[in-house]
């Protein structure tokens, strides 16, 4: 963690605050984040020192700016440096700064909320904004691939060595998995219509103030389809449903299609294991090591969040209709 009083002067001279108090923030799983209570008010800083994820973070700013020039105000305000930048670099992290949303980090409000959210972002013209657009390829196995490349190369820890055989165990299922993400991407990409500004994890992300909500959290924006937004109620087709309803009452004439939310729930799985992976290659302590260890197994277990989603994708071959809620 980087030491507050270093955090305090730097945020003061990047930004022309005066700062009160840092503390951090129990909010974010892949940065440091700190509650900044300052003359001019409170706010959220942000820093992303994981080298993989430090060039999408810093391409999420302009797209946050974009929004927050559009009238979207249920995301947080971004806040430039004294020379008009939207993030600065401190040593080898990034640091964003947002106006502080008040409210509590929770799972707990009517989806119904979400949708119409996102129903405001998805009616906004994407013509003048430079975003990257979703190519349904394979990516995420990449990146699983490449760091997972990194960790055999170095064996320097027991724990690493049983990850290293936890994987190799897994491997059939594994390679089932990179089978169908990338039989799927092929089939999706057939089809690059109906996109976007989409979020991608939004439905873990929000801040809940009384009756309202923020969607938080903005570092991997994409223009997609909006089945990045809804594969994680897969495995609920009330909810997908309900998802549906709403974005067709506010005018957005889109059906959701079996392929893409397949691909999706393909897509993740090898996302969330690589981050595991290099946040193990990046943290010292055992312990800490030993807890993402056991967050790898978990993505393998028929008690995990994506199980049913991934038990329900294995379908596509059979199936591959459009969805009809």
């Amino acid at each position: 963690m980087l030491r507050d009083k270093k955090l305090k002067t730097f945020i003061e001279e990047q930004y022309s605050i005066s700062i009160n108090e840092i503390q951090p923030a129990k909010r974010g799983y892949m940065a440091e984040t700190y509650k900044v209570s300052a003359r001019q008010g409170d706010f959220f800083a942000k820093i992303v020192s994981l080298e993989s994820h430090k060039a999408i973070y810093q391409n999420s700013f302009k797209v946050i700016d974009f929004l927050n020039r559009n009238g979207i105000d249920f995301i947080p305000k971004n806040i430039k440096t004294a020379n008009n930048e939207l993030f600065c670099n401190l040593e080898t992290t990034t640091l964003g700064l947002f106006k502080y949303v008040v409210g509590e980090h929770s799972e707990d409000y009517p989806l119904s909320m979400l949708f119409e959210k996102y129903s405001k972002i998805y009616k906004i013209s994407t013509k003048n904004l430079d975003i990257r657009k979703e190519d349904f390829s394979a990516s995420s196995i990449d990146l699983y691939e490449s760091n997972l490349a990194e960790i055999k190369s170095k064996k320097n820890k027991e724990v690493l060595r049983e990850i290293i055989q936890y994987l190799d165990s897994k491997k059939e299922i594994i390679k089932l998995y990179k089978q169908r993400l990338r039989q799927l991407g092929k089939q999706c990409s057939k089809n690059l219509n109906d996109f976007h500004i989409t979020h991608g994890d939004g439905q873990g992300n929000v801040i809940v103030n009384g009756s309202d909500i923020t969607i938080i959290d903005w570092d991997t924006p994409l223009l997609s389809p909006i089945e990045r937004d809804s594969w994680v109620f897969l495995d609920n087709q009330n909810i997908l449903k309900e998802f549906s309803e709403i974005i067709n009452k506010n005018n957005i004439k889109y059906t959701l299609k079996k392929e893409r939310l397949y691909y999706y729930c393909y897509f993740y799985f090898f996302y969330y294991l690589a981050e595991f992976i290099e946040m193990i290659e990046n943290i010292e302590k055992e312990t800490k090591t030993r807890k993402l260890f056991e967050e790898i197994k978990d993505l393998f277990s028929n008690t995990n969040w994506m199980y049913k989603k991934l038990i329900i994708s294995n379908d596509f071959n059979l199936n591959l209709n459009t969805l009809n809620p």
